[in-house]
This record gives C-alpha cells, sequence and structure tokens, in this order.
C-alpha cells in the first residue's frame, strides 16, 4: 500500500530529483516543502509516514525542524532522516540530538536513498 513521503528542502534541484527517485523507485506518494515552515505545516496537517529532512536551510534549518516535530503530539512518532552535505562528526551528533532516525549524505544514490525508504516503510507482517 502507498505510503506518504514528504520532502523537505530549499533546493528546487533536491526537491525535483528526490520526487523522481522516489515515484519511479517506490510506490509511494510523494509531498514537498520549500522551507522548514511550510514543512511543518504540511507534516502536522498530511500526516506523512516518513519526512526526508534537509539540514541547512534558510530560516529554520533542518534541525530546528526536527526538534519541533519531536515536540508535537502528532508528528513525534513519524520517522525523519536528515539529509545533507555534512559528515563532520558534530553535525552528525547535532542531528541526532534534534530526534532524527538516520542522517545521509548528499549527494544521495538513488538505491541508498531507496534503501533508506523501505527500511523505515516496510510493511509489518503479522506473526503466524
Amino acid at each position: 500500500m502507498p505510503k506518504k513521503i514528504l520532502v523537505i528542502d530549499d533546493s528546487a534541484t533536491s526537491l525535483m530529483v528526490n520526487r523522481i527517485v522516489i515515484t519511479r523507485r517506490t510506490p509511494h506518494e510523494v509531498l514537498a516543502a520549500d522551507n522548514g515552515l511550510e514543512g511543518l505545516r504540511l507534516a502536522i496537517s498530511m500526516k506523512p509516514d516518513l519526512i526526508l529532512l534537509d539540514v541547512m536551510m534558510p530560516g529554520m534549518d533542518g534541525l530546528e525542524v526536527c526538534r519541533r516535530l519531536r515536540s508535537q503530539a502528532e508528528t513525534v512518532a513519524i520517522p525523519v532522516v536528515l539529509l545533507t552535505y555534512s559528515n563532520e562528526d558534530d553535525d552528525v551528533r547535532r542531528g541526532f540530538e534534534s530526534g532524527c532516525n538516520a542522517y545521509l549524505n548528499k549527494p544521495l544514490e538513488d538505491r541508498k536513498l531507496t534503501e533508506t525508504i523501505n527500511k523505515y516503510l516496510e510493511e509489518k507482517k503479522p506473526d503466524v
């Protein structure tokens, strides 16, 4: 069953590339926001099953968006994957401290993005 993935990124190119990869490689629906505030609004109103969140954005960065997602009952349980060009230890630590479930480095390989999506949206099969 298709699920909803919210991609929050200020780069139109990244939004487009992620939308193409997700729609070609998975059955899931893509929602998109080009800034943190709009991403928060969509997360609360649309209740996506997964959020892919850019860290470096003007205004409200991805770390603040993630903290706010974790502080609201409507979004606290939604898996959040941070996407960034920085892989410095301090940045990774700050990412996980903000409440993310995973931290991926850009540029994203299609395979890695698909694997991560599948990991968090895998259908749970009942025990027989």
